[in-house]
């Protein structure tokens, strides 16, 4: 799939109730706020790579958070680059 058309999938999945945070702040608000975050760095980095298929570039986004994920100074910035890996494998799997 070209990237365009992934922003476009991306975008979808960004209205999905499950990537929207809920008002007022319930407990899955940061979750859902650190998947629209994952989504829009993801988003950025196929749009500044069109010419490459966007399954490499989402590979590519999923082992630089892994390399984040394994460098985290605490268990919160763990999670947060945990939840950009399984919000690029969900991407991924869409596309």
């Amino acid at each position: 799939m070209d990237a365009l058309d992934a922003v476009d999938k991306i975008r979808w999945f960004m209205e999905l109730p499950e990537a929207r945070p809920g008002l007022p702040w319930d407990k899955e608000f940061y979750n859902r706020a650190y998947i629209r975050w994952a989504c829009s760095e993801l988003t950025q980095d196929l749009m500044e790579r069109l010419d490459i298929p966007a399954e490499m570039t989402i590979d590519a986004f999923w082992f630089r958070m892994l390399q984040f994920y394994h460098f985290a100074g605490t268990p919160k910035m763990s999670k947060i680059f945990q939840i950009a890996m399984d919000t690029a494998d969900t991407i991924k799997a869409m596309i």
